[in-house]
């Protein structure tokens, strides 16, 4: 069975979400609306990674704008505050969603370079601090770690 990822915009608790599922999941939840019901069989669900991210030990990446506009800041900080594992959030002054065209991003840590550096440190199996960065307007990056 091959999976699909799909993402949605918002969960109920603010977070955007991506989906992991099979073709065949997709269909069951989709054809009823596309065939005129009025709700879906997934109408009342609620995703949340409340009472599961704690069991996440892997290291997590997380860079975010300070003016998210889809998913507010506040949301991934309470994310990453409640994972045990190796963790670092990035926060850019002043960037929105795209994580971009403000001074932070383009004089702080380039967002895909340093994402990318981030991936290719892990798979080489570099350790990292669990720390949260905030990239100022003008480029510094004050690290505090996570206790």
């Amino acid at each position: 069975m091959s999976l699909r990822t799909f993402s949605s915009r918002r969960g109920h608790d603010g977070f955007s979400l991506t989906l992991a599922m099979s073709s065949r999941s997709v269909i069951e939840l989709l054809l009823p609306l596309s065939l005129g019901a009025e709700s879906s069989p997934c109408e009342g669900l609620a995703l949340t990674w409340e009472g599961h991210i704690e069991e996440l030990r892997c290291p997590y990446l997380c860079v975010a704008g300070e003016a998210e506009e889809l998913s507010p800041l506040e949301h991934a900080e309470r994310l990453v505050a409640a994972l045990k594992g190796p963790k670092q959030l990035v926060v850019y002054q002043d960037s929105r969603h795209s994580i971009g065209n403000v001074p932070s991003a383009n004089l702080g840590p380039f967002p895909p370079v340093l994402v990318a550096d981030w991936m290719a440190d892990r798979l080489a199996g570099k350790p990292f601090p669990s720390e949260r960065w905030y990239v100022e307007a003008t480029g510094r990056v004050v690290r505090t770690p996570y206790q």
